[in-house]
């Protein structure tokens, strides 16, 4: 007798089901298993693998995926096939998808570059694009500027790749709904000669399309180094913050020493005070190391000062020319922060009423002095 395969629910039916073919012996969802499986899979390996597939079943209830494991190299599961080229999937003309695939070599096949980049009727039209390029993120603010105008390699190479990007990555794929959507808006032109390109018009479509993807994969891909590179900045600070953090006995003693000017002895109460500052001030200079090493950038490093002085060009609302010189950025590379250096602040600025005159005129100077050349730059030798 042959039991309908309807009726046979599993291999652990109590009925005989005498069906020479096996794969008869599946349930419905089981031949829809396994038929999604042999859609992948090589023809060659075709019974091979549906022997596996029914006996694992008849013996265990269901198929084990360490049974797949051998089959896996002869199976295609989309994507790239080894020739650069992805498979997408096959549509019917309702837009449907098959179950079925197909190679795919990219949307800009035989496809000419002036086909997004054609003859300008103007200067202003290639600037326009440069600039439309800049302001959706594909590159940085200013990147054209020393080509702007200009049909340079560097904005072919833009141009190329987003097209790449596009090819490899945008899922847009024809006789797909999203397709038929987009063959269905407006034609998208970046130059005025291209009015008369009418057979360009889905490329260029395509290409609008792309842009968007690709800067903000671009954005993607910058905040995700941002974050790793931050992380690592935290890392790094915070083992230089153990280590520049002292014991308990130290502090006591560089609080001592601080206050040795002013004649006062160290209490639980002061000591605690110097502490509490010390530790708010500590994680606030971490904190700050972390965001200026974090937005670093490399005009950072350097800055214009007047030549033969400290003095920076930009401080000096002076107009007209002033030589200056090219130096390293004295505000940028700041003093370390110590507890010294901060217990010595902490005091005078708690305690300098207490410091005895002689102390205080020795700090009077030595601020005056310090801030004498600043006084001095405004003041001209006429």
């Amino acid at each position: 007798m042959v039991v309908d395969k309807l009726k046979n629910t599993s291999f652990k039916d109590e009925n005989n089901n005498d069906d020479e073919d096996i794969k008869n012996q599946l349930t419905v969802e089981q031949q829809a298993t396994l038929d999604a499986y042999l859609l992948q899979l090589i023809p060659e390996y075709h019974e091979q693998f549906t022997t596996v597939y029914v006996n694992d079943i008849k013996e265990n209830g269901t198929f084990s995926a360490v049974n797949l494991t051998p089959f896996i190299p002869y199976m295609n599961f989309g994507g790239d096939t080894g020739d650069g080229l992805r498979e997408i999937p096959v549509f019917d003309d309702k837009g449907m998808e098959t179950g079925k695939y197909q190679k795919f070599d990219g949307y800009f096949k035989d496809f000419p570059i002036s086909g997004i980049l054609s003859a300008p009727s103007s200067e202003g039209e290639v600037i326009e694009f440069q600039r439309y390029l800049e302001y959706q993120g594909v590159v940085p603010q200013g990147y054209f500027d020393d080509t702007l105008g200009e049909y340079s390699s560097d904005l072919m190479q833009v141009v190329q790749d987003i097209m790449n990007w596009a090819d490899e990555n945008m899922n847009i794929f024809p006789g797909s709904p999203e397709y038929k959507d987009l063959e269905k808006k407006t034609d998208v032109r970046f130059f005025f000669s291209q009015d008369e390109e009418p057979e360009n018009s889905m490329q260029r479509k395509l290409f609008s399309e792309a842009i968007a993807g690709y800067a903000q994969s671009i954005k993607d891909l910058d905040a995700k180094e941002q974050e790793q590179r931050r992380e690592g900045i935290e890392l790094d600070l915070f083992e230089q913050l153990l280590d520049t953090t002292p014991s308990d006995e130290e502090f006591v003693t560089l609080f001592e020493e601080a206050l040795e000017a002013t004649g006062k002895r160290v209490t639980p109460k002061m000591l605690n005070a110097a502490a509490v500052a010390f530790s708010k001030a500590h994680m606030e200079d971490y904190q700050n190391n972390i965001d200026m090493i974090a937005n670093f950038k490399q005009s950072d490093i350097y800055a214009d000062y007047i030549a033969g002085t400290n003095v920076k060009r930009s401080d000096v609302p002076i107009g007209g020319y002033i030589q200056t010189e090219r130096r390293l950025n004295k505000d940028f590379f700041k003093e370390p922060f110590t507890a010294e250096g901060f217990l010595e602040d902490y005091v005078e600025e708690n305690y300098g009423e207490e410091m005895d005159a002689a102390e205080r005129g020795r700090k009077k100077v030595e601020v005056q002095q310090a801030v004498l050349p600043y006084v001095l730059r405004y003041i001209t030798p006429w």
